[in-house]
């Protein structure tokens, strides 16, 4: 039995996200296409003889107990497993270090994605006593973007997170603006307001994003952004500066505030990293990457 393993989680952008209407549970049904990016965060993870305890090493920007969704998902994963078949699990704990290079609360999933890092870093470190069923299952339990991260592949993600398709997308160049403040989830969803563009062809754009035609840049929608552009103009600013720059299209990850340069060529999207690397200066934060499968 493997007693450490070492795990690189991706960021992810949405390239399409349209609500479609609220849930009786409260959370909201969607239709998103979803890429991974090439920013990571680190998971070292370490089983430990201390039954049950999770140790969490995140730094000091964000909580290490339960408020943590790697906590919650070691947390979780250990009951889980506590009731497989032929596994002890109860007799293990873990040391979990976590070293983030994804902005936090920026509409990029790096919470979810280190959720999803951890149900798959435990299983693996004690022999796979869950099904792929049941990590699906806690993983919409903890987030849901979390089930996406499982994947490790493009997909069209639907209902509250739970259905997810793989799908391939063309591998874009990016160039990602972090304003430097974080924006919640639930704040984006509570001031949700829906646009009249219904009229618009869903699975065209998706189809226009997935192939990477020329129509790309003109095809990226998110039904989040306005409400997070009223409230922080500098997102529209990002965007202004993002095109003027040569990308195909602007828009924000997510919940934001992260802003995105979609480029079709990485020497374009090179080119406009050099000339707006000086303008986007701290709390700002300027950085390339492309998109995975």
């Amino acid at each position: 039995m493997k007693k450490v393993i070492k795990i690189r989680v991706p960021a992810k952008v949405n390239l399409f996200l349209r609500v479609t209407g609220k849930r009786p549970d409260g959370f909201h049904d969607l239709i998103s296409l979803f890429q991974p990016i090439s920013i990571y965060d680190e998971l070292t993870l370490t089983l430990t003889q201390l039954p049950g305890v999770i140790n969490l090493d995140c730094g000091s920007e964000l909580p290490s107990g339960p408020e943590n969704l790697v906590y919650q998902a070691a947390k979780r994963f250990f009951v889980a497993a506590s009731f497989a078949t032929n596994l002890e699990s109860s007799e293990f704990g873990v040391d979990i270090i976590l070293n983030k290079d994804i902005p936090i609360s920026a509409g990029l999933g790096g919470g979810s994605s280190d959720a999803a890092g951890v149900l798959i870093g435990l299983n693996e470190l004690l022999g796979r006593p869950l099904s792929d069923e049941k990590i699906k299952e806690l993983a919409l339990s903890i987030g849901s973007d979390v089930p996406f991260f499982l994947l490790k592949h493009s997909a069209i993600v639907r209902g509250r997170g739970e259905i997810v398709e793989s799908k391939d997308v063309y591998p874009y160049s990016y160039l990602l603006v972090n304003p430097g403040f974080a924006v919640s989830a639930s704040w984006a969803y509570s001031n949700l307001i829906l646009t009249k563009r219904s009229e618009n062809n869903t699975l065209s754009g998706l189809e226009a994003l997935s192939s990477g035609s020329v129509g790309a840049g003109g095809a990226l929608f998110n039904d989040l952004e306005l409400a997070v552009e009223n409230e922080h103009k500098i997102v529209s600013e990002i965007k202004e500066a993002l095109l003027d720059a040569g990308a195909a299209g602007a828009m924000i990850s997510g919940s934001g505030p992260t802003v995105f340069g979609l480029f079709l060529k990485k020497n374009i999207r090179d080119y406009a990293y050099e000339k707006l690397k000086n303008k986007f200066m701290s709390p700002l934060r300027i950085f390339k990457a492309e998109g995975l499968a």
